[in-house]
């Protein structure tokens, strides 16, 4: 066993084994059993302290000191040639202790939690905010600070745009009209937008001058400076906006500060309040407009992507594209004018601007901003969001599964509920890194027909014990679609035998056949009483080296048997059981793990899935969800 410290660069450079106390490691992952949520990882342990080095700030060890809260600690076990990290989390306290009752030995007693436990303190940015982070907005312009934003991170300034009234008017005090005039300037409203910083700017009719926003690229009307993005080179415009019935004209206008009557990318409303968008260049102009009206006072997301060397142009609304156009002149130059028309006609509010200087991994189809029935991947929603909280991820066994995109109070819950709608897992292994693991790997396991730890049952404790329970039953079973429908799934003859054993979830899928289908695998799973092994505990000290290594090897998720169960075990001869969750405890003499495990209940021979060549209906019985 190795206990190490980081330094902050994740090198994990101290080796503090030597300073752990008799009493040893307790550490504990998991869950409780196959239908709760996967709790944040602990461990806990004893540091000697008698000189001092684990007392909080203390730089014995190092300078800077790593006796700080929150820094990392990991725990590394290996067996034979086999080494394994166990465990890696932050630090919460270093509590000084006496326990002799004398002044000379001291003890610190931690607990350190893994990165699950942070990132349910993290609160989440909204879908459209994250976006702009994930696929590398080169400006995003929120609308609530002293300079807009760029990315990564939208730490980097850029110059504020700046009004007609600029000599007179403040960065955020954006309101009056023109100096002898009765137009009206763009103003911050008190509504909120749909966006992080629930700010909008205004845009009210009879613009007499167009407002500037050319600062948000650097330039201005007159000069081509700032960003200088050519033309010619693949980008997208992002905005949110909002109008009433009726408003519109040429709303907004991006284009070339030098060629700003030849080429130009136009937003604007006509007709029945439809969203239109023109591209200019050249002198020639190509249009997409919107079958849905836009002017609603509601709040819209609109995306261009212009590609193919400048002349191709896309429109997406509210996640969903609207149409495409080719313009057949090949623009030059540089954008940098960002502007309002002098043409608005009643109200339009916009929430945001953003630009995106390429088109690779930004395509918006994925996104359900503000309403659209389109979802995101359930692959690629972990890892944006592991990456958004700051820490690493993978996934394993994930199908490609369309869910809405949605919101919650922290990453962690917002990650779980993406994963209960894939019926997968959630948790933080060992490194640190956060695992998403979808259906597929049990599917994939059951499949191949081999367990991933086989003992006998010399290895089980002798308090363990059998039941045939009711728990985690549910003959009928009610899945509701988060902002849709029920479903309800009952199995008449169970609730002949037993009596009604019901159960409900409110899961984030697009449809009600998803909800259907996932209603049908948890009753199928869980129609019938189950039998269960409780009690798991197997001392791992008096193992073999093969069977320590499995262990080792194979925890979270893993198919354990037992064999050579006595004749009286309900199961046979044979009991086959997942390792949901444990406490693994680790002194200097002793070495065992106490187990939280479900049934084995899916065979081969009982599940299909859905266009899948590798699961097929053939002689299968019940579809996997």
């Amino acid at each position: 066993m190795t206990v190490l410290l980081d330094d902050g660069t994740g090198t994990f450079p101290y080796d503090v084994s030597s300073y752990v106390s008799l009493s040893g490691i307790t550490m504990t992952h998991g869950r409780a059993d196959e239908q709760g949520d996967v709790q944040p990882s602990t461990m806990s342990l004893t540091f000697d302290n008698i000189d001092g080095r684990f007392t909080l700030g203390s730089t014995i060890i190092a300078s800077p000191s790593p006796i700080q809260i929150n820094n990392r600690i990991r725990v590394r076990l290996t067996v034979s040639a086999t080494t394994v990290t166990r465990f890696t989390g932050y630090v919460q306290e270093w509590p000084v202790e006496w326990p002799s009752g004398g002044q000379e030995f001291s003890t610190v007693t931690i607990t350190a939690t893994d990165a699950l436990a942070r990132l349910g303190r993290i609160p989440t940015r909204l879908p459209v905010t994250e976006r702009q982070l994930w696929c590398g907005a080169t400006v995003v312009w929120p609308l609530t600070e002293p300079a807009p934003k760029s990315t990564p991170g939208m730490v980097a300034p850029v110059a504020w745009p700046v009004g007609p009234n600029a000599a007179t008017v403040g960065p955020l005090r954006m309101v009056g009209k023109a100096s002898g005039g009765d137009a009206q300037y763009p103003e911050f409203a008190s509504e909120a937008c749909p966006n992080d910083n629930g700010s909008v700017i205004k845009f009210v009719e009879a613009l007499s001058n167009p407002y500037q926003l050319g600062k948000i690229f650097g330039g201005d009307t007159s000069t081509a400076t700032g960003l200088g993005h050519p033309w010619s080179t693949n980008f997208q415009i992002e905005m949110a906006f909002k109008g009433t019935p009726g408003s519109g004209g040429n709303f907004m206008q991006v284009g070339d500060a030098l060629q700003p009557s030849t080429q130009a990318v136009w937003f604007g409303s006509f007709n029945n309040d439809q969203l239109a968008v023109y591209h200019l260049v050249g002198g020639v102009t190509t249009s997409i407009v919107s079958a849905q009206s836009v002017m609603d006072n509601e709040w819209h997301l609109c995306t261009v992507i212009v590609d193919d060397s400048g002349i191709s142009t896309e429109l997406w609304l509210d996640g969903e594209l609207v149409g495409t156009a080719m313009n057949p002149n090949i623009p030059t130059g540089t954008l940098d004018a960002v502007k309002s028309s002098n043409a608005i006609v009643g109200e339009v509010a916009i929430g945001h601007f953003a630009f995106y200087p390429h088109s690779a991994n930004t395509n918006p189809s994925v996104w359900q901003s503000f309403g659209s029935a389109q979802g995101r991947a359930t692959s690629a929603t972990i890892p944006t969001y592991a990456q958004s909280a700051g820490v690493t991820s993978s996934s394993t066994g994930v199908p490609t599964r369309f869910i809405p995109v949605f919101n919650a109070s922290d990453y962690a819950t917002l990650m779980t509920e993406v994963v209960k709608a894939d019926n997968g897992r959630l948790y933080v292994n060992g490194s640190g890194t956060v695992i998403h693991e979808g259906n597929t790997a049990k599917l994939t396991k059951v499949y191949a027909g081999t367990p991933d730890i086989t003992v006998t049952v010399d290895a089980l404790n002798s308090d363990a014990s059998f039941s045939v329970d009711t728990q985690r039953m549910a003959n009928r079973v009610e899945v509701t679609r988060a902002g849709g429908g029920s479903v309800v799934a009952e199995d008449a003859s169970s609730i002949a035998q037993h009596g009604v054993y019901g159960t409900s979830e409110t899961v984030q899928v697009l449809s009600d056949d998803d909800a259907a289908n996932l209603a049908a695998y948890y009753l199928w799973l869980n129609k019938d009483p189950s039998t269960r092994l409780a009690g798991v505990k197997v001392d791992l000290l008096t193992q073999t080296t093969a069977i320590q290594q499995s262990f080792l090897i194979n925890l979270m998720g893993a198919w354990l048997r037992f064999t050579g169960l006595p004749s009286q075990a309900p199961t046979g001869a044979t009991a086959d059981l997942y390792i949901e969750g444990w406490t693994e405890v680790i002194t200097k003499t002793g070495w065992s793990l106490d187990l939280n495990t479900s049934p084995k209940r899916e065979t081969a021979t009982t599940w299909w899935r859905l266009n899948d060549a590798n699961f097929p209906l053939g002689t299968n019985t019940a579809l996997y969800y």
